[in-house]
């Protein structure tokens, strides 16, 4: 079974964060890392978590380390923002995240809302 999973982040609570984190991690501890494709989508205040860098150290370890198994960290950028991207090498900047929704429900992920 292939476990396809994108997970909008829409809100810059990083407790909410670490919890589909949690469950991200825990996921693949069960299943093998070729049956699984989670993208982690961040879009409106979702943004902030790196324009305004209110996430943690320990999260950003975390998300290194699910980046390094194999999870996709997407980032819809406003015009205006400006993202230090060095330090988030694993964010792929998109342009608008309602087409990479689209794209993503026509692949056949299932869609989490954050």
């Amino acid at each position: 079974m292939l476990y396809q999973i994108a997970l909008h982040v829409k809100s810059c609570d990083t407790y909410r964060l670490g919890v589909a984190i949690d469950q991200v991690e825990k996921l693949y501890q069960k299943v093998s890392k070729g049956s699984i494709s989670v993208i982690f989508l961040f879009t409106f205040e979702g943004i902030d978590l790196f324009y305004k860098h209110k996430i943690s150290d320990d999260l950003l370890r975390r998300i290194e380390k699910l980046y390094s198994d194999g999870v996709k960290f997407k980032l819809v950028l406003p015009n205006d923002g400006e993202v230090k991207f060095e330090e988030y090498p694993f964010l792929d900047v998109i342009e608008a995240g309602l087409i990479e929704l689209v794209k993503l429900y026509r692949a056949g992920y299932l869609y989490i809302s954050i």
